[in-house]
């Protein structure tokens, strides 16, 4: 057997002397600052295309009909992908799976991605997704979650029978104790305004195919790795080791990086 070196009580401390208090120099600092550091929109691969999205033109609404042929046939265009070329799982989520990559025959919310176009450049490729037509059955969107709770709202999901996504009840003492404890009980409404992320880079995300190993790696700004391989993997009915995924510098995140890159990925890797 192997007997371990005793610590003493003093490796524990000393890093914490040498550290707590101190300036400490970010590892990525001196590449941004220098402007070298490599981000996802800088990634160039030989042969690489350009991807665009055709977005949806209404918040919420069933798709009567769609038609992707003008983008099939545009200068420089070589592939198109819509719901039914999804090899795997077709809606993914954080919380619950109720997010569809790419849209089915339903509208759930503004910017949902109808299709996706890759071509030889970024405005062939736009072009081709602004070609792409659709036609709605428009339907009334759900908006207030005020409203969304009411009895008779109408269900985003019908199949989940409600929608609350998530309850988390928190409970911590005798509630009713308090209040009768209490000398004065203040009720309120409290709003905040919408929040956006303000990293200082756009979410971005290159897949390069290996057609002789059948390993996906996606390059890209992505603050999860580990959420974004199991995603794609299971959009792509692939095992988990033939996607490879390789984070590139980021420019800030603060959760935005978290959720919808997964979408792009898995957009991207169909693509690919």
């Amino acid at each position: 057997s192997t007997r371990l070196p005793t610590l003493s009580e003093d490796c524990f401390r000393k890093p914490n002397r040498d550290m707590i208090g101190q300036r400490v120099i970010r590892t990525d600092g001196r590449e941004k600052v220098a402007g070298v550091a490599v981000y996802g929109d800088d990634l160039v691969f030989p042969g690489m295309l350009h991807a665009a999205s055709r977005h949806t033109d209404i918040p919420a609404g069933n798709i009567k009909y769609l038609d992707v042929s003008p983008a099939r046939s545009m200068p420089g265009v070589e592939a198109v992908a819509v719901f039914s070329d999804i090899p795997g799982q077709k809606r993914l989520g954080p919380i619950r799976p109720d997010q569809y990559v790419i849209a089915h025959d339903q509208v759930f919310y503004a910017g949902e991605v109808l299709a996706v176009v890759a071509a030889h450049t970024r405005a062939q490729a736009q072009a081709a997704a602004n070609a792409i037509r659709v036609e709605y059955d428009p339907l009334p969107p759900v908006s207030d979650p005020r409203d969304a709770i009411q009895p008779d709202a109408r269900l985003v999901h019908p199949e989940y029978g409600t929608n609350v996504v998530l309850h988390y009840p928190l409970q911590k003492g005798d509630v009713e104790a308090g209040f009768a404890q209490s000398e004065c009980i203040l009720e309120r409404t409290y709003k905040t305004g919408f929040q956006e992320h303000a990293y200082l880079e756009p979410e971005s995300v290159t897949v390069c195919p290996e057609p002789a190993s059948g390993i996906f790696t996606v390059h890209g700004s992505i603050q999860n790795p580990h959420t974004t391989r199991r995603m794609v993997a299971a959009f792509m009915n692939l095992p988990l080791n033939r996607v490879v995924i390789k984070s590139s510098v980021l420019g800030g995140s603060f959760g935005g990086k978290d959720d919808q890159v997964n979408y792009l990925a898995c957009r991207a890797a169909l693509l690919a």
